[in-house]
């Protein structure tokens, strides 16, 4: 991904347990295949959108865990993860190599030209998908019905009779999806490099077949998949917006590069090369969330479940803030000045449409997930370092939710503590919304 990035594109090892949140484990020897989102550091599991299986030869069908070259076996196709670029090993003799723009995730696939060749999408993956769809778009250009805004809804039994025998090279749909978000919609455009036909064998089972010799001329295959929370036409602007900066898979490996060793370098270290190896991993960490939800035009859903458009500050999504409030989002504050100011116009806009500040924001959804109401401490951290907060809108926001008749807050206001017959976690609840409330002093003693 890069940093701060829409897409998380890479490997799926595990699909449940407190190890396979991520939907990956460093030690595991076997995947399901490449999904477009990911969380990370996370005690729940979600994402894991739009599950790609390359596959060269027989057609397989079944949903299980591949064989791929682990990083451990010294192999030539052995498995390689630096920031913003993936490859691995897989059966059959593909390699797979991956990459991203911030808003759409690049494949490439070599394999033996010779045999047929497919790409699997798989929406039945991890959380549970409840609408779905993928259509064949014609032409070369983006489809007359995502330049016009008004894209058609053929269901996806359909696919196949709409793909001609000749294949087309792009195709664009959705995935609206429950788990811990409990209303998840993404929608996606995707363009290949060689003409393909889609067919759809199974529900939620959509297969890219691609001509044996269509790529015989490179040796590999290249796969675009854009992403947006809007609609597909938001997808595919964003497509073509971000391909048009970076037309190859090589441009967009190599910006990726560059962005990561501009955003490592923000802080200068000195010591023992282990102890660098370990704040460098930290630092890209921290700099992998929260996620981009905007789009490039800045449209985005919000959390009343449309979608709107502010085209001068960016959303932002996953706010994990009982984790991040104490020490990421200050160190934020130091190093991501505008992603600061966006990060503080987002939790704003969250009041505005809900009535209450972030607790643990996921893809437009509440999740209320830990205790506290932290990001009153985001807003008053970021203006005693002097951004530019509205402070009777933050007031505002921040005196309300302290206000909602939530997790004890009627009787911790009541009385200023609560007890163990109170609520569960009364002590944690107590330290917890006594700071946030210091936090509104604050806010409230500057306006």
């Amino acid at each position: 991904q890069r940093p701060f990035g829409m897409v998380q594109l890479g490997p799926d090892t595990r699909l449940e347990g407190w190890d396979g949140c991520s939907g990956y484990h460093h030690t595991d020897t076997a995947l399901y295949g490449f999904s477009h989102t990911h969380l990370s550091g996370t005690g729940v599991s979600d994402y894991g959108d739009l599950l790609v299986v390359p596959q060269s030869g027989a057609l397989d069908l079944r949903y299980q865990p591949l064989p791929f070259q682990h990083a451990s076996t010294g192999d030539p196709l052995a498995e390689i993860a630096v920031p913003g670029y993936y490859s691995a090993g897989l059966p059959g003799g593909v390699r797979a190599e991956l990459t991203s723009t911030e808003r759409v995730g690049r494949h490439r696939y070599w394999a033996d030209p010779s045999r047929p060749f497919r790409v699997l999408i798989r929406m039945n993956h991890r959380d549970k998908a409840y609408d779905f769809a993928v259509r064949p778009v014609a032409g070369a250009g983006v489809s007359a019905a995502a330049a016009s805004g008004a894209a058609g809804r053929s269901s996806a039994a359909s696919t196949a009779a709409a793909s001609s025998a000749a294949g087309v090279f792009r195709a664009e749909g959705h995935r609206f999806s429950r788990a811990w978000a409990t209303r998840q919609k993404l929608f996606f455009a995707l363009n290949a490099s060689v003409p393909f036909v889609l067919t759809e064998p199974e529900p939620g089972l959509f297969v890219l077949e691609f001509a044996a010799g269509s790529w015989s001329k490179t040796g590999h295959l290249d796969l675009d998949v854009a992403l947006s929370s809007t609609d597909t036409e938001g997808a595919w602007r964003n497509w073509t917006a971000e391909t048009r900066r970076e037309p190859t898979f090589n441009d967009t490996r190599r910006a990726a590069a560059l962005d990561w060793e501009r955003e490592l370098g923000k802080i200068e270290v000195q010591g023992p090369s282990d102890q660098v190896v370990v704040f460098r991993t930290a630092l890209y960490h921290a700099f992998s969330v929260p996620n981009l939800w905007s789009d490039v035009d800045g449209r985005y859903r919000g959390m009343d479940d449309a979608v709107h458009q502010d085209t001068l500050n960016q959303r932002y999504t996953v706010f994990s803030l009982w984790d991040t409030y104490r020490t990421a989002h200050p160190l934020y504050a130091l190093t991501q000045p505008e992603r600061t100011n966006d990060f503080v116009a987002t939790m704003l806009d969250h009041y505005v449409l809900i009535g209450r500040l972030p607790v643990w924001e996921l893809a437009a959804n509440e999740t209320n997930c830990m205790i506290g109401y932290h990001a009153v401490s985001v807003l008053a951290d970021a203006y005693a370092k002097g951004y530019p907060v509205p402070l009777k809108a933050a007031l505002r926001a921040a005196d309300s939710t302290a206000k909602a008749a939530v997790f004890g807050l009627p009787t911790y206001r009541t009385q200023g503590y609560l007890s163990v017959e109170d609520a569960p976690e009364s002590v944690s609840k107590t330290l917890e919304y006594a700071y946030d409330d210091w936090c509104i002093a604050r806010l409230a003693e500057a306006a």
